[in-house]
């Protein structure tokens, strides 16, 4: 499972009895060629890396799912290898991620549950963790504060609030796949106090 943004290595080894030295490694994507990775200097052995584009070069959009990635080498007196080929699963797309429970502006107190969806076609964990409202020091809501089994429309955590002074705070949930796609949501949130409102935005007084 790749992204776009994870690097293929390639290399190249022009050995034998005539060693010419590499030339270059040609890239392709569903047969479409994608890079030309070439070399300098007439090295025998080359190394360089590639990514799976977003878009083809037809102009069209790679999208997510098995992609066959196809490479072959070619020496500096025009020997080309036989076409190698592997499929990959390119995953672009951010996990899905919502917090219900509580509210965006609402209050929070006790042993507070947190409602929401932490999903993805390849999940690998979320976390939830909480600030003062305007502060990025942000803290697990429990000890561990590591989540590895996705949540769609349920319970997400409990936090206990109880042990917060009163204030202002921002609840944020983390919802990361295995290639780190992320996606990343927020809401803020009081403990005691009572609401009010300055230039269109909720302030609290206690």
């Amino acid at each position: 499972i790749v992204t776009s943004h994870t690097p293929l290595i390639f290399t190249s080894n022009d050995g034998g009895v005539m060693p010419a030295g590499v030339l270059c490694v040609s890239v392709y994507l569903e047969g479409q060629l994608t890079d030309v990775l070439g070399t300098s200097s007439a090295s025998l052995y080359f190394e360089a890396k590639s990514f799976v584009p977003e878009t083809l070069p037809d102009g069209n959009p790679t999208g997510d799912g098995v992609r066959m990635v196809s490479w072959q080498a070619m020496d500096r007196v025009a020997n080309v290898e036989a076409m190698k080929s592997m499929q990959v699963t390119l995953d672009n797309t951010a996990p899905e991620a919502a917090i219900t429970v509580p509210t965006d502006g609402g209050r929070i107190k006790g042993n507070q549950p947190i409602m929401g969806t932490a999903t993805d076609d390849h999940f690998d964990f979320y976390s939830l963790s909480y600030a003062v409202t305007g502060t990025s020091s942000y803290i697990a809501i429990d000890p561990v504060g590591i989540f590895n089994s996705q949540v769609a429309g349920g319970d997400l955590a409990r936090w206990a609030a109880s042990r917060v002074p009163r204030g202002n705070y921002t609840l944020r949930l983390l919802v990361e796949d295995v290639v780190r796609n992320v996606t990343e949501v927020t809401v803020n949130l009081v403990k005691g106090g009572k609401a009010g409102n300055l230039n269109g935005f909720p302030v609290f007084s206690f």
